[in-house]
């Protein structure tokens, strides 16, 4: 089956719906599924309830919309479960513009459910993050009100990231990892504090990665010092331009800073 094209013969507005389910773990190769559950918007929901195409089927005193191999589920928050439908769209995945429930959340969700086909599930998904995934950190640095930002020009889009990069085999820990690229990149040693946010993406050819956003606070050094390889030589053309900058917080919504997710909670604290 595949499971994109099927989704997209839906034609459904991708802001209103999000898939749920065994959908992810067929795409990234996990398991197969054999239907396909969407969590749908109220409004969404009631427009193909008066459509006349799908059959009703009542469980949990909810309407459930069923045709063929979808299933349309009315709403998120049940009993063990607070995350809605609308929070949920907000943090999915895009996989060829189709909204995939986050692996974070979807582990929170077959936890509700509470099924043995469900941790199962959790089972697989957790051994996917631990071994098939690209794990990166990245450093949250406040001073002042202001935030230290890599200011990047790459094939003329113009960007803000958080400092840090990749984690190597010889990094003893995730924070180990981060001092290390932040000693590189910035030329300052940190102190690594609480975790701020971590976010699953898709990159090339549906590969998993992990980034952990971590607070940091310097302790010693100066910023624009670092001897990594963003500062020696490199391609422009290919690889783009590096630019240390400490951004106001409330500039942060004015530039393109990426993740959004990250951009949107650090803007939060003022």
């Amino acid at each position: 089956m595949n499971l994109i094209q099927k989704i997209k013969e839906l034609n459904l507005p991708k802001d209103q719906y999000v898939v749920v389910g065994s959908g992810i773990l067929d795409i990234l190769g996990i398991r197969k599924a054999s239907d396909i559950d969407i969590a749908a918007t109220k409004d969404l929901h009631q427009k193909l309830r008066e459509s006349g195409l799908w059959g009703e089927n009542k469980r949990f005193n909810k309407i459930f919309l069923k045709k063929d191999i979808y299933e349309i589920i009315p709403q998120l928050n049940w009993e063990n479960y607070n995350t809605t439908t609308e929070e949920a769209i907000s943090s999915a995945l895009l996989i060829e513009d189709i909204p995939f429930m986050n692996l974070y959340e979807l582990i929170k969700f077959k936890t509700a459910l509470g099924r043995e086909k469900d941790f199962k599930d959790i089972k697989l998904l957790n051994e996917y993050l631990d071994n098939k995934t690209e794990k990166r950190v990245r450093a949250v640095i406040i001073k002042d009100k202001k935030v230290l930002l890599m200011h990047r020009m790459k094939h003329g889009h113009e960007y803000w990231v958080f400092p840090g990069g990749g984690v190597d085999n010889t990094d003893v820990s995730l924070e180990d990892a981060l001092k290390r690229e932040c000693l590189e990149e910035l030329g300052v040693n940190i102190e690594v504090g609480d975790l701020f946010m971590k976010k699953f993406y898709i990159i090339d050819n549906l590969q998993g990665q992990e980034q952990y956003f971590y607070n940091c606070s310097i302790v010693s050094g100066e910023v624009g010092t670092g001897t990594g390889p963003e500062w020696r030589g490199r391609d422009i053309e290919k690889y783009g331009t590096y630019e240390l900058s400490w951004i106001p917080i409330l500039e942060f919504k004015d530039k393109i800073v990426y993740p959004f997710e990250m951009r949107d909670k650090v803007f939060l604290l003022i």
